[in-house]
Order: structure tokens, then C-alpha cells, then sequence
């Protein structure tokens, strides 16, 4: 079973899909904070270095946990 994750990330300027790797899917942005899925946990930190080389600023990262309900339910 495939471990995604989904992350909170807020930078300026505003993520475009154009500033994420392949293996980060763009999911949604409201405000000044997007949400992405990833593969693993460990995509975080090769992601902020990826951005950090684009000039995009990090300001905040939260991963999302998944509720018991929805962990049992994607079993």
C-alpha cells in the first residue's frame, strides 16, 4: 500500500505547479497556504531545497494526519 501524505506549505511568492517536482501533486490553495500530495514523508526536505533554488521563500510546513475513520477506510 502506497504511504502518501499530504502537506500544508506556505511561501511566497504563492506555489505555481510550475515550481514543484513531479513527484509532488498539487491539490489545492486557499489563502496564502497549498496543499500537496507526496509519495513519503521524506520528499519534505528534497522539496524544500528544491524550492529554496527557485528562490520560493518556506514559511510553514504541516503535514496533514490522516483520522483513524480515513485510515481505516482506505484499508
Amino acid at each position: 500500500m502506497r504511504q502518501e501524505i499530504q502537506i500544508r506549505i506556505r511561501t511566497v511568492p504563492r506555489l505555481a505547479p510550475s515550481h514543484l517536482p513531479a513527484y509532488a501533486r498539487f491539490l489545492s490553495q486557499a489563502d496564502d497556504c497549498t496543499r500537496l500530495d507526496l509519495s513519503t514523508e521524506e520528499d519534505i526536505p528534497e522539496l524544500l531545497v528544491m524550492l529554496a533554488q527557485q528562490d520560493v521563500k518556506v514559511y510553514e510546513v504541516q503535514i496533514e494526519r490522516q483520522s483513524l475513520e480515513e485510515i481505516f477506510l482506505a484499508v
